[in-house]
């Protein structure tokens, strides 16, 4: 899945970038609201992790600005407020979810594949399996094959390997 981590704490979007990369989704970053703008009309990302307090525009107006343009990107609030107010603000503006600073990597996770599992992104889980299949040796790259296509198969050779 393609991520856009907005993020203006270098070491918040570092861990945010090493542990998504390393579940295999493709990610690039963003730090402040504007770039993050931009980013995504360039990008087109699956899910945009969008921290509130950013530099030049904040993460709330960069969301409303993306709804108001008919952009429905998934998106995800990461941040340190924790009120509720703020909450039900980032989520009435059109988030799709809401994590609070600190939180652990085992419900960030948990969190984004709820979203890619509501996304429907079967092809783009597809496309991580061979990849990652690929990149280990496991599997060889057919040529023409579209990842769409490789998913049955990928089940197939799991029911044959586990007999």
């Amino acid at each position: 899945m393609k991520i856009l981590v907005v993020e203006d704490a270098a070491d918040v979007a570092k861990v945010l970038v090493s542990a998504l990369s390393t579940d295999g989704h493709e990610v690039t970053t963003a730090d402040d609201g504007l770039a993050a703008i931009e980013a995504v009309w360039r990008n087109k990302p699956d899910l945009v992790m969008l921290d509130i307090g950013l530099p030049i525009v904040d993460g709330l107006t960069v969301l409303r600005r993306l709804r108001e343009r008919g952009n429905d990107v998934a998106v995800i609030m990461v941040t340190g407020r924790v009120e509720d107010a703020d909450k039900v603000e980032g989520l009435t503006a059109g988030a799709d979810d809401y994590i609070c600073k600190p939180f652990s990597l085992i419900e960030l996770r948990a969190r984004v594949a709820a979203v890619q599992r509501r996304l429907g992104c079967a092809e783009n889980h597809a496309r991580n399996l061979l990849r990652e299949g690929v990149r280990r040796g496991r599997i060889q790259r057919v040529p023409g094959l579209r990842p769409a296509r490789f998913l049955p198969l990928f089940a197939v050779g799991r029911i044959w390997r586990d007999r």
